[in-house]
């Protein structure tokens, strides 16, 4: 389980979910959107919820792993596993900005005598 803090609250959901989200907003272009996220977790005192995020690339998530040990094993969850399905269609749709593109071909740069 991991304790994800994004803005101001904190919520504990599945390892998996976790490195989805963190994959998720480096996945997200800059410049053309952002994401509406729902997906399973707990709050600190273990109870259910569920956490609506809106995520762009910008977003500062912050994954550390978590105590918190629900009654209900959110591992092998329905919801967990659509959540999953969900985020991973999102990333696949996305363009990845984690990596440099270069181009084919690269002019070099024309300097004038008036630099």
């Amino acid at each position: 389980m991991q304790e994800i803090t994004y803005a101001t609250k904190t919520f504990v959901t599945t390892d998996a979910i976790a490195a989805a989200l963190v994959e998720l907003v480096t996945s997200i272009n800059r410049d053309t959107h952002s994401e509406a996220v729902v997906v399973p977790a707990y709050t600190e005192t273990g109870k259910r919820v569920e956490a609506t995020m809106t995520l762009d690339a910008s977003s500062e998530l912050v994954a550390v792993p978590s105590d918190v040990s629900p009654d209900d094993n959110l591992e092998n969850d329905e919801a967990v596993a659509a959540a999953l399905k969900d985020i991973r269609a999102r990333i696949q749709n996305g363009s990845r900005t984690t990596r440099a593109v270069y181009p084919d071909t690269v002019e070099p740069v024309q300097y004038g005598d008036d630099i």
